[in-house]
């Protein structure tokens, strides 16, 4: 077997347990058309990523899934689920749509969390008594329509309109305003 191909199994295994040992902790359920984190029951400390996708009818064996096609998006992270948690960094992945009521309630060891333009609803009280160093990064403008009017409510610092685009700029030297390029 060539280093290529060995390293290429070693990689899928690794993710494959990676994925058993994150998802381990969290209740999935697929709620008909997306798939909701309802539960979180692990220690809550350390770095936390979501998982991108998954599957309902895993076949564990040995710690290695088999069968890894068909996997469903996770879209929804569901009321309180991580509330009162002391993770230091969390990311929400690309799929994230809907945050709940409390999601984050209570979770005051984290100092930045990213939320995209993927990321369309969030409840009421989701960044109640969090750290209040709590960034809150967002790629909107102003707040969606989706997002509660009591989503922030201590209230964070929400820095708006952070894009994924380079943004180039030309001055002019003669005393002129700068103009996007």
């Amino acid at each position: 077997i060539s280093q290529t191909l060995t390293d290429y199994f070693t990689k899928i295994i690794t993710d494959m347990i990676l994925v058993k040992n994150i998802t381990g902790d969290m209740t999935f359920v697929d709620q008909g058309s997306y798939i909701e984190i309802t539960a979180y029951s692990g220690v809550g400390t350390g770095s936390l990523t979501i998982p991108i996708e998954y599957r309902s009818d895993l076949n564990i064996v040995d710690d290695i899934f088999f069968n890894l096609d068909n996997w469903d998006p996770i879209t929804h992270i569901g009321d309180s689920v991580f509330a009162n948690t002391a993770f230091t960094s969390i990311d929400l992945g690309s799929y994230i749509i809907s945050l709940g009521s409390s999601v984050f309630s209570g979770s005051d060891q984290f100092t930045t969390i990213f939320l995209g333009l993927e990321v369309v609803t969030i409840g009421s009280n989701a960044f109640l008594n969090t750290n209040n160093s709590l960034e809150i990064v967002t790629e909107y403008d102003s707040r969606p329509a989706g997002w509660d009017s009591n989503w922030n409510p201590d209230p964070q610092i929400v820095i708006w309109g952070i894009r994924d685009e380079i943004t180039t700029f030309i001055f002019d030297t003669d005393g002129g305003s700068s103009l996007p390029n």
